[in-house]
């Protein structure tokens, strides 16, 4: 009996190592199959995108955004091959691990992706590539991993299955059936897409969805937020329909939070709760949907003022906006996003490029550093609140800086986005926010 239960284990044991030997050779056999030492993009960026490719961007951004905001039950859109590959180039630029280019070959749009990670200290890549062929809905054909070749119906299943995975099982059927046919001729393509519903809850369950996979959700204390937001909203029922300098806000905010943190609370993530909590008291439907859940029926009543910046209202959006901007992503992307909004008003005939609203924005993300980057900073800024805060203790001088720069006057001046330049300028912008008072470290000192 005993050699029985010891033949019986030691054939669980063989079994166990033989099935062992075969999964990995299976995973090693994927991975020589999906895996390569070299990129397939033929011309991979080599430079990151210019200020054209930007422009090329841009437009194809605004057309594919036209589902979310038009009205019409079905939005047209007309694209080209160079807008196409200008949108690779402008993704490269902000993750440089990703390359794409595609081609129009007749009437199928031959797409090809790189994605770089390291292994080992060895520089790897994952090639695709696929193509779409002129028809009703999204219709993938040849797709490839590496060098294995997937059968098309399966290829379409597992798109189908990862754009619902990424974006939800709802939003994703709802893209997916919102891609109504695909039109691909003469170096063109022609796309007809149903309007979405409930534009921002998408983009943020999308956004949520995106950062749950990759390692970056976003996660706020809802309660700390509602506070802070029933806080402001109470401030503003109680003060009479007029224009109010953003200071008194900001002031108000950081008094609030220092009064918090002698609870243990810690500073900067308090002063991060409060100042989306103002991004949410002016924009809603903007940034609300990022924190499911929050109770926003007062907001209505509470939004009866106009909060400005040297007068101006617009100076107050880019501030706050490029705060919530800086709460929600990565340093660098609030940067690149206020130069594109800028940049496509240049192109499309809206405000025209405005320094002044680069000098906002700028101005709101050095004051978002200040804020929630370090307890020290936080609770120092905090202090310096308690007895005051002056418009120009953390906001620049916009005297001088052009303004309404239609894109030939951008371009007679200042070439593109990376000129000695224009480079100046911002250099120039970047030097009166470090001279004004909180950014001199006097926040450290008590104020005479």
């Amino acid at each position: 009996m005993k050699m029985l239960a010891n033949h019986t284990r030691w054939r669980i044991v063989k079994y166990i190592a033989a099935s062992s030997f075969v999964v990995f050779a299976m995973v090693l056999t994927l991975l020589v199959l999906t895996v390569s030492t070299a990129s397939n993009i033929s011309s991979p960026p080599e430079k990151p995108a210019n200020d054209q490719d930007m422009r090329h961007a841009l437009a194809l951004i605004k057309k594919l955004s036209q589902p979310f905001f038009k009205r019409q039950k079905t939005v047209a859109i007309h694209t080209n091959i160079h807008e196409v590959n200008s949108l690779f180039a402008f993704i490269n630029k902000r993750y440089p691990r990703i390359e794409g280019q595609a081609q129009i070959q007749g009437d199928e749009l031959q797409i090809d992706m790189a994605l770089r990670f390291h292994w080992f200290q060895q520089t790897l890549y994952l090639n695709i590539s696929g193509r779409l062929e002129s028809h009703t809905g999204i219709q993938w054909q040849n797709i490839k991993i590496g060098s294995l070749s997937l059968n098309n119906y399966f290829s379409n299943m597992l798109f189908r299955k990862t754009v619902k995975i990424i974006a939800t099982e709802r939003h994703g059927n709802e893209f997916l059936a919102g891609v109504r046919t695909i039109a691909i001729k003469n170096q063109s393509i022609h796309l007809r897409l149903e309007s979405l519903k409930n534009v921002y809850a998408t983009i943020a369950s999308l956004r949520q969805r995106i950062g749950i996979l990759t390692g970056n959700a976003l996660y706020f204390d809802r309660i700390r937020v509602q506070y802070y937001l029933d806080y402001l909203s109470g401030f503003s029922r109680s003060m009479p329909r007029t224009s109010m300098s953003l200071s008194i806000y900001l002031q108000l905010l950081m008094k609030e939070t220092h009064l918090q943190t002698q609870q243990d609370l810690a500073p900067a993530t308090e002063n991060l709760y409060a100042l989306y909590a103002l991004a949410i008291l002016l924009a809603p439907d903007l940034f609300q949907h990022y924190i499911p859940g929050l109770d926003t029926q007062n907001l209505k009543q509470a939004q009866n003022f106009n909060l400005t910046l040297a007068r101006k209202s617009d100076f107050a959006q880019h501030f706050i906006y490029s705060i919530a901007l800086e709460i929600l992503s990565s340093k660098g992307v609030s940067y690149s996003l206020g130069e594109a909004k800028e940049l496509m008003d240049s192109q499309r005939g809206g405000s025209g490029f405005s320094f002044a609203d680069i000098a906002a924005d700028r101005a709101g993300l050095k004051f978002a550093e200040l804020a929630i980057n370090s307890n020290e900073q936080a609770r120092a800024l905090q202090e310096y609140c308690l007895t005051g805060l002056r418009e120009r203790d953390f906001f620049p001088s916009t005297k001088g800086l052009p303004t309404r720069l239609n894109r030939q006057q951008f371009v007679e001046r200042y070439k593109d986005t990376y000129s000695p330049q224009y480079r100046s300028v911002i250099q120039g912008i970047d030097n009166r926010i470090n001279a004004s008072t909180i950014h001199q470290g006097l926040i450290y000192k008590r104020r005479n």
